[in-house]
């Protein structure tokens, strides 16, 4: 327990020295946002940030999962470390956890001082209720290198639910694009009403899929028709509303839970701005950066419940990605209620 304490001190400590990293840059090979110091003679270097993220290996491979016996589990990622430079290279392992989280983080150690040529290994083991997942935790990976901030990863998610439980809804009603106006990005995410004035003003559509309904808007007439994911379960704003900045749309589905039951949800948004209601109320919200993701819970009355995502797209192309968690294995989907 000690031990313990003093890695959280000591990886606190190197943590303030990173604390007002650059804007990120996306990185597709480690899939996480990278923020490198380039005041940092070392960072000058593009061999040196290659091999620091190379350094890290393992993320990819899938989470072990345990079920712990007393309603309790855990999730375990496992990291080989790797030093090719010729100087000591330093990993630091920092858990976020929100409050209210049942989720605890459960290490060895945190900091991983690495000679030149040296090797090791981290097994990161996070502990939580199995139902309470969300929140679900997050840690940064800090790499140091000649005793300076050279990189960081993260915020990365930990992902508590096995495969065999993600429940995609394929097939949508949809209605729109309506014309969303301006968009002011500096407002994004803290005040999204003046970033996207647009996105809030009353439509009809606000109220969910109604079979037969017909809206009027700028001179054109809108309906209901329906829609399905692509092939990576994706709904692509391009292929059914078309490629054009500053569109607003309407996405609505339903799902049947045979009891009242909260079930959790992951979304992810790709240049746009979303909004997820369940039964008319509002469950989750993303209005960040490209790609970010966001797990929430849908409280699930007995019977059908109407789901509506609202989106707005930005620049370019967009989609998003949205799935339950069927833990249970009772949940049907459907385009709207049967």
């Amino acid at each position: 327990m000690r031990r313990n304490a003093l890695q959280m001190i000591i990886a606190a400590a190197w943590f303030s020295a990173c604390a007002q990293p650059p804007p990120p840059k996306y990185n597709r090979n480690c899939r996480s946002f990278v923020s490198v110091e380039w005041s940092s003679p070392w960072t000058t270097s593009e061999r040196i940030i290659r091999e620091s993220i190379a350094a890290v290996q393992g993320r990819e491979q899938p989470p072990a999962f345990r079920d712990l016996g007393d309603g309790r589990m855990s999730v375990e990622y496992s990291y080989d470390l790797r030093n090719t430079l010729p100087d000591t290279l330093t990993t630091v392992f920092r858990p976020v956890v929100e409050e209210g989280s049942s989720w605890t983080m459960q290490a060895d150690s945190l900091v991983f001082p690495l000679a030149p040529g040296a090797r090791d290994s981290a097994t990161l083991r996070f502990v939580g209720r199995s139902d309470r997942r969300v929140p679900v935790p997050t840690y940064e990976i800090i790499r140091r290198y000649g005793g300076q901030c050279v990189i960081r990863h993260g915020p990365l998610q930990v992902h508590p639910f096995q495969e065999e439980t993600w429940k995609f809804i394929p097939d949508w009603m949809v209605v729109g694009p309506f014309d969303v106006g301006a968009v002011d990005v500096k407002y994004l995410p803290d005040d999204p009403r003046m970033g996207i004035p647009g996105m809030f003003l009353p439509r009809l559509p606000d109220g969910g899929w109604q079979a037969g309904m017909t809206y009027e808007e700028g001179g054109r007439t809108f309906t209901w028709k329906p829609a399905s994911l692509d092939r990576a379960n994706r709904f692509h704003g391009n292929a059914v509303f078309g490629q054009r900045d500053h569109l607003l749309g309407y996405a609505a589905a339903a799902v049947y839970s045979p009891v009242d039951q909260p079930v959790a949800a992951w979304m992810r948004a790709d240049k746009i701005f979303m909004q997820v209601s369940v039964n008319g109320e509002l469950a989750g919200e993303l209005f960040g950066s490209p790609y970010d993701t966001k797990y929430l819970t849908l409280d699930l009355k007995a019977g059908w419940n109407p789901i509506l995502v609202k989106l707005v797209n930005n620049r370019g192309d967009w989609y998003f990605l949205f799935n339950l968690f069927d833990t249970e294995g009772n949940l049907r989907v459907a385009p709207h209620p049967e």
